[in-house]
């Protein structure tokens, strides 16, 4: 599981917020 970060639920992928 990637860490959180401030941009979505990942930070490999900022705009993966569900």
């Amino acid at each position: 599981m990637p860490p959180k970060s401030k941009y979505g639920t990942s930070i490999y992928s900022p705009e993966d917020r569900h």
